[in-house]
């Protein structure tokens, strides 16, 4: 993540940030930065010939090395063992590895097999010949943070105890070496073998992998590839020297940036993706919804995230549950309709909230392409309701459960919102449903208490008459816009005509919340600028307090082509007030960024005022087409200074970062993190497998 204009300490872009809060309380104590000293004369050692790159052996034993590359061994190169486990044990299998923070250990996937079964040794034979064993300190393993050897080949240990405190550790580069650039690796060669201090040189590097001629042998996989001024840049993986000769072949392993890019461990937002629910494949879009609330009743915020092209277009929910130290891996929990079929873009729109007042939370998910009485793609809603165990098999409701009509192509729960509109205490579920009646719209609210379910259009409404392809119900958004102590509901119609030259120049209408079942004012507007046809004013909606008045503000985005986002204000009298349109600080939108099709309200710093965070998924980054980039505005929203820009460090086409967005807070700061969906992220190859970016924004 890239984020101008504010910085991070060069420490703190080192640390595993949002799971490792160790890590970011050590910066003050981390080691100091050594000076290179040129590297000694290599040594002709007898070693396997496939994985000595060039014409001669450019290692040392770590006694015989300069001084600068003893300082940092301690931190590197600590063998693990996975078989045998014991620093008393004689069966005994070894790998490589370093410390990244005080107690976490990174090395290669394929070197685990179980945690409990694992040590982690430092000080452990630098010096020539055989050491003692038990002379070792060894450290057990008590998590395995992150793992994935098929795809990833990088593990990260959580250790008992601290032992950086002792040996130190790395601080992790995310820039991928330069061809030619010196690097080094440190590591165990074999359970009986000196330490080694290996010298050599970049010589090329994929999106994935990087490439040197530095020489290494059979157990120092997992070893830290290490720059010329100390940082950490790859997890050595892969020997053999591969090439056509010893001059032109090299060793590989997995560059930081890669990592960085595309997992959630070491990056200052976490990334995940569904490997630990799933295979992902190419189509999953997963991260085309997120939501967040506590499912399990356990006081900690869960994640639930929607891929709607699961399974040849089946779709389904991961859910991630939350702990004391956040989202945890390996809890991943798999969702999918019971009875649901291919092509109902299942879980592309989800929403979170306690609907039953029992204490947890519950998820509604959306399949709006589904056939309901042989009418397709009228849609439906399925409700999986929380409970100390976890999230229940969802149950499903249409437009018929609410005193609507089933329609061909209604697309019921393209929109998702849940608010509080009688003060009851409970919340109620919104649904829209903007291909209803040829595109008219509607909008239906099932009360969270007993109250009978609302079915709303237009007509209803009387503020503007229901007329086709206004699409009323595309987008909602939920906020007292009044400070009447009721949650009012806006609706977005961004197909609204204002008149034969202004088609598609879209309206929001705001609905007063008083007592449920009897909704007071509705007020529609268009933008304060003239209105565009075309542009689809409403097609996102966000609802916060951005001007710490006490009153909701309401986003609105209208994202066709170039996009741009407008504020209306809140007041006495509801969305009747001022407004402006936000300036995104890089110029204006243009071509096809689509700023404002993702809009998300939240206090993200803690200050008591609402952030906005604004998507522009269309939007290229250093040449991507599409890569996305996502803005957050602080202060009140009212200087560029306080915008805050955030996108990949390595983007790709087509990615879509921002295409969605939610909040949830996963570390327990009292502040919001962000969740970003990446649905168009590809992984390994598989285009639009997808991924979610979690940003802990200060």
């Amino acid at each position: 993540m890239r984020t101008l204009p504010l910085t991070r300490s060069a420490c703190l872009t080192a640390c595993l940030t949002a799971c490792l809060t160790a890590c970011l309380t050590a910066c003050d104590s981390a080691p100091p930065a050594i000076d290179l000293a040129p590297p000694g004369a290599a040594l002709d050692l007898d070693v396997e010939e496939k994985s000595i790159c060039g014409n001669s052996t450019d290692w040392q034993e770590v006694e015989d090395a300069e001084a600068v590359y003893q300082a940092w061994s301690p931190a590197a190169g600590m063998s693990v063992w996975t078989a045998g486990t014991s620093p008393r044990g004689d069966d005994d299998e070894w790998c490589s590895g370093a410390l990244v923070a005080p107690n976490l250990f990174l090395t290669a996937a394929h070197c685990l097999f179980d945690c409990e079964e694992m040590d982690v040794w430092f000080d452990y034979q630098t010096e020539s010949g055989e050491a003692d064993k038990s002379a070792a300190d060894a450290y057990a393993c008590e998590e395995i943070v992150t793992y994935n050897e098929r795809r990833t080949d990088y593990a990260l240990i959580r250790l008992a105890g601290e032992p950086g405190a002792t040996w130190g550790w790395f601080e992790i580069d995310f820039e991928r070496p330069a061809d030619g650039d010196d690097l080094i690796i440190i590591g165990h060669p074999g359970s009986d073998r000196p330490k080694k201090v290996s010298l050599g040189n970049a010589t090329g590097s994929s999106s994935t992998q990087l490439y040197y001629q530095v020489d290494t042998e059979g157990g120092m996989s997992g070893s830290p590839v290490i720059a010329a001024d100390g940082r950490y840049v790859a997890v050595h993986t892969n020997g053999g020297c591969n090439g056509r000769t010893p001059e032109r072949g090299s060793n590989y392993g997995r560059h930081m940036q890669y990592i960085y890019d595309n997992y959630d461990v070491l990056s200052s937002h976490d990334f995940i993706d569904q490997t630990a629910s799933d295979v992902p494949e190419a189509g999953d879009r997963f991260g085309e919804a997120s939501a967040s609330a506590d499912f399990d009743c356990d006081g900690y915020a869960d994640l639930a995230v929607g891929a709607p092209g699961q399974d040849g277009g089946l779709g389904s929910v991961s859910v991630r549950y939350g702990a004391a130290r956040g989202l945890e891996a390996g809890t991943d929990v798999y969702i999918d309709s019971p009875v649901g079929g291919r092509g109902e873009d299942y879980a592309s729109a989800l929403v979170a909230a306690d609907f039953d007042g029992d204490g947890c939370g519950d998820l509604a998910i959306a399949a709006p392409g589904a056939a309901v009485d042989g009418a397709a793609g009228a849609g439906a809603v399925e409700i999986a309701w929380g409970s100390p165990a976890g999230l229940a098999e969802p149950a499903r409701v249409d437009a018929r459960d609410f005193g609507g009509a089933v329609y061909v192509g209604a697309g019921f729960g393209e929109a998702l919102a849940a608010g509080d509109f009688n003060d009851d205490g409970l919340a109620d579920l919104v649904i829209g449903a903007p291909g209803h009646s040829y595109g008219a719209g509607a909008v239906a609210v099932k009360p969270g208490g007993a109250g009978a379910p609302l079915w709303l259009t237009e007509d209803d409404l009387g503020e503007d008459a229901s007329e086709p392809d206004d699409a009323f119900g595309a987008a909602l958004a939920v906020g007292d816009f009044d400070g009447d102590g009721n949650d009012d509901l806006l609706v977005g119609a961004p197909g609204e005509s204002w008149s034969p030259a202004l088609r598609g120049a879209g309206a929001v209408t705001a609905i007063g919340g008083d007592s449920f079942g009897a909704f007071g004012d509705v007020v529609t507007r268009h933008g304060a600028a003239l209105p565009l046809a075309g542009e689809r004013f409403g097609e996102a909606l966000a609802a916060g307090d951005f001007d710490g008045d006490g009153r909701a503000d309401a986003a609105v985005g209208a994202p066709e082509g170039a996009g741009r986002v407008e504020v209306l204000y809140g007041g006495a009298f509801g969305l009747d007030g001022a407004s402006v349109t936000l300036n995104t600080g890089l110029g204006l939108p243009a071509g096809d960024e689509r700023f404002g099709a993702a809009l998300l309200a939240a206090d993200l710093d803690g200050d008591g005022l609402d952030e906005l965070a604004a998507a522009l998924p269309g939007a290229a980054v250093d040449g991507e087409a599409a890569s996305g980039r996502l803005l957050v505005f602080a202060d009140e929203l009212a200087t560029v200074e306080e915008i805050l820009q955030l996108d990949q460090s390595a983007p790709l086409t087509d990615e879509g970062f921002g295409s969605s967005l939610a909040a949830g807070d996963f570390d327990g700061d009292g502040d919001a993190d962000l969740i970003i969906g990446v649905p168009g992220q590809a992984l390994f190859g598989d285009a639009d497998a997808g991924a979610v970016a979690i940003d802990h924004v200060d």
